[in-house]
Order: C-alpha cells, then sequence, then structure tokens
C-alpha cells in the first residue's frame, strides 16, 4: 500500500480512519496525531474505559459512535457504517480488541472494498482475527483484509517490558504499608509480554 503525503503534518490523500480507542488523557494526542494525517471520520470508544473530563474534549473535535463489539459486525446500520457510506475516500481502521474482524461477512461491498489497512493494537484483538482468518495460507488470501498488529511490534516490547513488572510487584506487595510481600511463584506462567517481562527478574524474586 503507498500512502502519497504532501510534507510532513498534511494529511495522506484520500485516506480517512475510523478509530477504536480508550478515552483516557493520554489518548487525545494520540487522536490528534492520527487526525493529522487519516482524517478521523468517527471515534468508536471503548465502554470500560471512558475518563470524562477526556470524553468532554474529544468529543468536541471529533464525531463519537457508541457501537459495541457484536453490533459492529451484525447490526448492519450502525453508526460507523452509514458515516462510512458518506465518503469515498480509502479507509483505515485503527482497532482495539477486534471489533472489526468480523466485518467482512456483513459490512456493504462499497465500503469494505475501500477498506486499505486494519491496525491492531492488543494479542487479544489481534488473536481474533488469527481465528477468524484461519492458518492455512488460502484462508490468508482469501481473507479481504491487510491486518498489521501492534501487539507483536518490537516497538511494544518497552511497554510490555514495563507493564509485566509492574504486575508482577504489585501482585507480591498486596499491602505494601505493611511491608508485607506474598511469593506468587505462578507470575513465572504469566505468558506473552508478562513471561518476557518477569523472565528478566532476577531468580530470588520470581521464586521466592
Amino acid at each position: 500500500m503507498k500512502i502519497s503525503f504532501q510534507r510532513p503534518g498534511q494529511p495522506a490523500k484520500n485516506y480517512i480512519a475510523v478509530v477504536v480507542s480508550h478515552i483516557i488523557p493520554d489518548t487525545v494526542h494520540y487522536l490528534r496525531a492520527i487526525d493529522t494525517i487519516f482524517p478521523i471520520q468517527t471515534i468508536v470508544p471503548k465502554p470500560n474505559s471512558i475518563d470524562e473530563k477526556t470524553y468532554t474534549i474529544v468529543r468536541k473535535d471529533f464525531k463519537i459512535s457508541h457501537v459495541c463489539r457484536e453490533d459492529m459486525a451484525q447490526d448492519t446500520e450502525n453508526e460507523v457504517i452509514r458515516i462510512l457510506e458518506n465518503t469515498n475516500e480509502k479507509i483505515l481502521l485503527f482497532d482495539i480488541g477486534g471489533y472489526f474482524a468480523h466485518i467482512h461477512e456483513t459490512w456493504p461491498v462499497t465500503i469494505l472494498e475501500r477498506i486499505a489497512l486494519i491496525i491492531e493494537d492488543t494479542e487479544n484483538g489481534y488473536q481474533k482475527y488469527e481465528h477468524v482468518i484461519g492458518d492455512s495460507e488460502r484462508k490468508k488470501q482469501n481473507y479481504p483484509f491487510k491486518v498489521v498488529s501492534v501487539a507483536r511490534s518490537p516497538l511494544k516490547e518497552n511497554e510490555d517490558f514495563l507493564v509485566g513488572q509492574s504486575v508482577f510487584f504489585f501482585g507480591r506487595c498486596p499491602d505494601e504499608r505493611r511491608r508485607e510481600i506474598d511469593p506468587i511463584p505462578e507470575m513465572r506462567n504469566f505468558r506473552l509480554w508478562k513471561n518476557r517481562s518477569v523472565d528478566r527478574l532476577p531468580i530470588s524474586c520470581r521464586e521466592e
């Protein structure tokens, strides 16, 4: 996929975006950065991570569509579809949690044929796409969209490392005020990023 730019900070030609996002303070900068290059048509907020002050800021600048994961594919008249039906540009879908994994089954062809890329931010969400696509090369070739995983990108490893260590030490110190340490060797069984992070801890910490 080739995307042409006028100059840094200018919108990409003929591309727009739909973004599934947490609505928390840090995401304001993230959303504005995306919108600078790929004009955001609507934001689908994750319902369990909405900060009210941030929501007030975001809705002043962007259209917000409250569409749950199930309705994204099952409701063929959901607001995201209605918005995209009134556009002609190619579409980038920024996902968190596999919201768009099943849209190829129900969305209008006039929208599907304009989807250039799906960018999935989480490991959990990317696994949803893998489940839909299947393991065979034939199935992968038949899936109509290119899906990119941010979760498996090397750029994500620093964040994952810090999160894994925070989870580990939070679990070991449930009551820091009393300086109590609860040994939890099962932390070694954390998989994916958690495992990579915890495994870097001293053995004495992992096996107390």
